[in-house]
């Protein structure tokens, strides 16, 4: 079972195995992590955007879910809300929980 500080780690490292701007850093702002049953959720954003350069803006950047048990790691898409995802991975099964992919 893992705790928040690993689940977010854990995030961090998926976040950067695909990050492709050698000038900038993704950051998980602690506001905008959601703590749930099942783990956690990590929203992310450019180090850049977050002080204030809207340009620097990521566009697509579903948010991070990381199950507790397994440590499993889902992105959730983005034509939807984050509830909706959540609300969606709730319901599936452990086996599906555990399917590498997007959330859609």
């Amino acid at each position: 079972m893992l705790d928040k500080i690993t689940a977010q780690q854990q995030a961090m490292q998926f976040i950067l195995a695909r990050w492709s701007y050698s000038d900038d850093e993704p950051v998980i702002p602690e506001q905008a992590v959601i703590e749930r049953d099942f783990g956690w959720v990590f929203h992310f954003q450019s180090r850049r955007a977050l002080e204030g350069d809207k340009s620097r803006r990521l566009i697509g950047n579903g948010a991070i879910i990381v199950n507790r048990e397994d440590g499993s790691i889902r992105q959730c898409g983005t034509g939807s809300t984050t509830e909706y995802y959540l609300t969606k991975y709730a319901s599936m099964t452990d086996d599906e929980r555990r399917a590498p992919g997007l959330l859609l």
